[in-house]
């Protein structure tokens, strides 16, 4: 027996998750440490530690947060020191590092023995180029046996005001959230990466609260989970109220202009709507997934009471907890069908504003054509009218000139001088040059005039043929 006995020794067998199929340790750990350098600060670390002190029994003790700067004498034993305590890692913006060594953050999770799955959440904090696609929840959570410690992950993701001037005034937030519970004390370590301002500045009297209440005492790391999702639904209502009031905007556009394009005082609709459009489209689609993933993470959660809490939970509090949860997801469903009505009215105004900007294009291209054909036959007429003149002219100013001037006493024949006839030019020619300058003006005037008839009743026939296409009759009331 005593040979049997040394052959055991050695080792601590693998944690459970370990040996799972499901949980390849080395594989999470090795995404986590190739995104180190872009996940971790690179200077001082800004981790703070919130704890409850150890003073007296769990009856006459007070429950009374202290928080400083992480230090290495916080890696004790929990029970020693605390009956929870919660690591709150920052991040200056949600496109940043966080304000924490890779250092820390091992030392931190090594003594915890925090398992794994944590890293998935971790690994979708850090520097970023973009916006993140992922919505999921990453929820983990493991147990060792019915009275063993309960770890449990996730991520919670809600919609904050960021208070910027101009742009949207929603942003996409996060908060990434482990949680080991203690079976034996029912103590709990937390470890919160991006905590809300709202979430820290509730959670001190929420816990106080809870501490305060016997029944409550127990399970009230229950109630803060059920908090963490309370906290990250209150900001629907007001969010979807936006995008309801960016909708109501481009229904007016779509629903109450005019087809036509001649009217100064219609809406103004162009390209840049339907882009706007598409924009609002996507934000809802992502607003429906985060809802989605909230819905969720509080039905893992309802459905892991049993395991969170043992024998602490009664049946009196077990239905107090679900009543939270279930008005949660409620409430949560009624904003997902909000959302998902606003998605399809911006389907129907894509494709009513698609139709209206073909129809406005179709019609733009309909009175270039008619404009190019009236403008085409009016210079065709104009060119026939002045090739016709400038023949007439050619072929008649010479033979009127030289006829006009032979017949008149500006030129005569003369014979005493010389041998030979010659012309001889009359003293009276300058009165033949004033006269003949204001009819030649004269006859340019009359052209003149002509062409400017001929034009305007081109541009009459044309302003007939645009308001007969814009009638009543014909306008397409469907589009």
């Amino acid at each position: 027996m005593a040979q049997l006995a040394e052959t055991h020794t050695g080792p601590a067998p693998p944690a459970v998750c370990q040996t799972l199929w499901s949980c390849d340790a080395q594989s999470i750990r090795e995404k986590l440490a190739a995104k180190a350098p872009s996940l971790f600060a690179t200077q001082a670390d800004e981790v703070k530690v919130w704890s409850a002190k150890l003073a007296g029994d769990q009856t006459t003790a007070s429950y009374e947060f202290e928080e400083h700067d992480f230090t290495d004498g916080d890696l004790v034993p929990l029970e020693q020191v605390a009956r929870d305590i919660f690591y709150l890692i920052p991040q200056l913006h949600s496109w940043d590092r966080l304000r924490v060594s890779k250092e820390t953050f091992t030392k931190i999770t090594e003594h915890h023995e925090v398992f794994p799955y944590f890293s998935e959440t971790v690994r979708s904090f850090g520097l970023r180029t973009e916006s993140d696609p992922n919505t999921w929840n990453n929820f983990h959570t493991r147990s060792a046996g019915p009275d063993a410690d309960v770890e449990t992950c996730y991520t919670v993701r809600f919609f904050e005001k960021n208070n910027r001037e101009a742009g949207d005034p929603w942003s996409l937030r996060k908060t990434g959230v482990y949680h080991r519970l203690d079976a034996a004390t029912g103590s709990s370590t937390w470890i919160l990466i991006k905590p809300s301002p709202l979430l820290k500045n509730r959670l001190p009297d929420k816990l106080k609260a809870l501490w305060s209440h016997e029944q409550l005492r127990p399970i009230r790391h229950l109630y803060l989970h059920v908090m963490l999702i309370a906290l990250a639904s209150q900001s629907w209502e007001d969010y979807i109220q936006t995008q309801r009031t960016k909708m109501m905007e481009i229904e007016r556009k779509c629903l109450y202009s005019d087809t036509e394009i001649n009217d100064p005082n219609d809406y103004p609709i162009s390209f840049s709507d339907r882009q706007k459009l598409q924009q609002l489209r996507r934000k809802l689609i992502t607003a429906t997934a985060v809802l989605d993933s909230t819905i969720s993470l509080g039905q893992r959660l309802r459905k892991l009471l049993p395991t969170m809490s043992g024998s602490r939970l009664t049946k009196q509090l077990k239905e107090v907890i679900n009543t939270e949860l279930y008005d949660l997801d409620f409430e949560a469903n009624y904003h997902r069908r909000s959302l998902l009505e606003l998605r399809q009215r911006s389907s129907d105004m894509e494709t009513l504003l698609s139709g209206i900007l073909e129809h406005r294009n179709a019609q733009a291209t309909m009175d270039m054509s008619v404009n190019s054909e009236m403008e085409r036959g009016l210079e065709q007429k104009s060119s026939t009218n002045i090739r016709a003149l400038t023949v007439v002219a050619t072929l008649y100013l010479p033979a009127s000139l030289l006829a006009g001037i032979f017949s008149t006493p500006l030129v005569q024949p003369k014979s005493e001088a010389e041998p030979g006839d010659r012309l001889v030019v009359s003293a009276e020619l300058w009165k033949f040059v004033v006269v003949l300058t204001p009819l030649s003006i004269a006859t340019f005037a009359l052209v003149h005039v002509l062409q400017h008839f001929w034009t305007r009743k081109h541009e009459v026939e044309l302003g007939e043929m645009k308001k007969g296409r814009g009638s009543p009759g014909s306008t397409d009331e469907n589009v």
